[in-house]
């Protein structure tokens, strides 16, 4: 074979593998322009091993390495830059800042904030398949369309800004989108203030909640003569287990024949060791809001069920597919999540239906666990109110 065939196969290879790839991480017009790509290289590869045109294994495995960590490295370089300079202010406030924090998801698919993303939460695995990670969310949000998160946390920010504007100065940030964390806090600083209150909207103290404090840490605020403090994540608050007590009356037709799945968000807990409190305080949660609608709408214990929606068991298809042993008529599977991703829920309701086939006569109903309303509302304000009255160096 001349040297030119031989390096031409090798190029095949190179292309096949760029191209899906590529693919997988980069949305329309550029996908569809990958997929040509990588039928033209299969078509062309096809042919050589008609003509019984061999590879080397070494070499096609160094190829395939090769394109993978050079896409990792161009995506990494052109993932949104967060900033770290801080610029003082001149001026001090006598106000205290207050930092409301959600983990934040983009209206649409963005190839540079998911990226940006894998690499803030710091989990290696999603590291290592990042075009896995980057094809997943892609295709969520083909699903979705759009999402709304945003504009809910906005809705939340509005109703609590109206609450604190006469005593404190409040702030919206996400982890994970933009008004990013970071750029969130030099605003702070540069508008003068040297008392910042941070409020997460998690319900236990999952990924996100280490992620949060140790985006904060790095910042070295009390360089500049900055003090933080921080209300408890939301799982220990008996108001929001009413919210979601309303949520199931206001989304049910029938209590005698209802089945309920509580799901469980564990996609931010990565490590069962590490997170063993977040798991009991996720658990602790949900059973008070199984407790409570035993008590108050009567329900059948056994037609509640608690389960999870990533890693641990139960999982809730197997758990939702028990319910209907109990000749339930309807089944709401509630997400118990106050500041839930649309891309869970959107997951969460394709395998529902991809995955469960339903009796006949029975209705199915996955519900939002994203919280705006005047429980939330109050919840935060006397925890906003409870940290301010504490020591201030």
């Amino acid at each position: 074979m001349d040297e030119n065939r031989k390096y031409y196969k090798y190029t095949l290879i190179f292309l096949i593998v760029l191209s899906l790839l590529m693919y997988m991480c980069y949305k329309d017009p550029i996908e569809n322009f990958f997929i040509l790509t990588f039928m033209f290289s299969v078509t062309k590869l096809l042919q050589f091993l008609k003509e019984k045109v061999y590879f080397s294994i070494i070499k096609s495995i160094s190829i395939f390495l090769l394109v993978y960590l050079l896409i990792f490295i161009i995506l990494f370089i052109n993932a949104y830059n967060i900033s770290d300079k801080i610029e003082e202010s001149n001026e001090k406030r006598d106000k205290t800042a207050v930092l409301m924090v959600y983990s934040g998801e983009a209206p649409r698919y963005s190839i540079d904030k998911e990226m940006r993303n894998i690499i803030l939460r710091k989990q290696k695995k999603d590291i290592l398949i990042y075009p896995y990670r980057l094809y997943k969310t892609k295709q969520l949000y083909k699903d979705l369309g759009k999402s709304d998160y945003k504009k809910k946390s906005i809705i939340m920010y509005n109703k609590l800004e109206n609450i604190l504007k006469d005593n404190y100065k409040l702030y919206l940030t996400y982890l994970y989108d933009d008004n990013y964390l970071e750029n969130e806090i030099l605003e702070i600083l540069k508008d003068g203030y040297k008392k910042i209150i941070v409020v997460p909207m998690f319900l236990v103290e999952d990924d996100n909640m280490i992620n949060l404090q140790e985006r904060i840490s790095k910042l070295k605020l009390y360089n500049y003569d900055v003090e933080t403090k921080y209300t408890e994540t939301l799982w220990s608050s008996e108001s929001l287990i009413q919210s979601y007590v309303n949520l199931v009356q206001i989304n049910s037709e029938n209590m005698n024949k209802v089945g309920i799945n509580l799901i469980g968000i564990d996609k931010n807990i990565n490590n069962k060791i590490d997170n063993v409190d977040a798991i009991k305080q996720n658990i602790m949660f949900r059973s008070k809001i199984k407790e409570k609608l035993i008590q108050e709408l009567k329900i059948d214990s056994s037609k509640i069920k608690l389960s999870w929606y990533n890693n641990l068991d139960p999982d809730f298809i197997s758990e939702s597919n028990e319910l209907f042993e109990y000749g339930i008529s309807e089944m709401v599977c509630v997400v118990v999540d106050p500041q839930l991703n649309e891309l869970v829920k959107i997951d969460i309701y394709n395998e529902i239906k991809d995955q469960i086939e339903f009796p006949e006569g029975v209705e199915g109903k996955v519900i939002d666990g994203f919280l705006v309303d005047n429980n939330l509302l109050n919840e935060i304000v006397s925890r906003i109110e409870y940290v301010y009255i504490q020591n201030w160096n």
